[in-house]
Formats: structure tokens, sequence, C-alpha cells
């Protein structure tokens, strides 16, 4: 089961619909300063916490333990590291271009499924 400990939330203006982005990956849109959702190896900032729409307050989780959702559990595993895929959700790091922005800390058993992950920017993989 899921769980979160130790996060370090911080808040910030949502730039985009969040309603259903909850334990996604999210980055700052560079033009508006405002946090909206990560895609496929973004260097994203956390993993938003609530559900927050447009101009609403975003909990963005971006140091510690916290839940994420995983858009494709494919070769995910205990220790994985791990990048936004798809709508901001956790994917297998892959490839010298995508940022590793967490390490998986339970196997997920399905797409959608939401584990605990530990939140560790190291960039790209070399």
């Amino acid at each position: 089961m899921a769980y979160s400990s130790g996060a370090n939330i911080l808040s910030f203006t949502s730039g985009a619909d969040l309603t259903s982005s909850q334990y996604r990956f999210v980055k700052i849109d560079s033009s508006t300063g405002k946090v909206v959702a990560g895609t496929a190896g973004d260097d994203c900032i956390g993993i938003v916490l609530n559900k927050p729409n447009t101009d609403e307050a975003a909990s963005v989780a971006v140091e510690g333990i916290c839940k994420l959702y995983i858009a494709d559990h494919t070769s995910i595993t205990y220790d994985s590291n791990l990048m936004a895929g798809s709508g901001g959700g956790g994917d297998l790091a892959a490839g010298s271009t995508n940022n590793v922005l967490a390490k998986a800390l339970e196997d997920p058993g399905a797409n959608g499924e939401i584990i605990s992950v530990l939140i560790h920017k190291i960039g790209p993989l070399p």
C-alpha cells in the first residue's frame, strides 16, 4: 500500500486544470511561472499532491517519500529510476535525454497504480 513520509511540500499556483493529475509529476511553465503537468522525459520539480484547478494552489512534494501514479508499469520494479511519462505519470527512466526524478519503493502491478517513491532528481542517465 502506497504511503508518504517526510515529504517537503511547497505551494505553487496551478497554470492548468490539474484536477485529474493528483500524484503526477509537474513542471514550471517557463512563460507563466505556474505549475503544469509534466510530459515524457521533462525536468519536473516534483509531484502534485492535491487536485487544483487553474490558478488554485498546488501542493507539490519536492523531496522525500510520496505517492506517484504509474502510467506504464512495464519493467518497473523496486529501486527502478523513474521519469515523467505521458501526462506526468511515472514511467521507467530510459535514455540519456530523460530526467530521473524518483526511485520506486514498490513494484507496481498494473498501469494506473499508485506506488510510494523517493523523490531524487539526478537528471539524465549517461
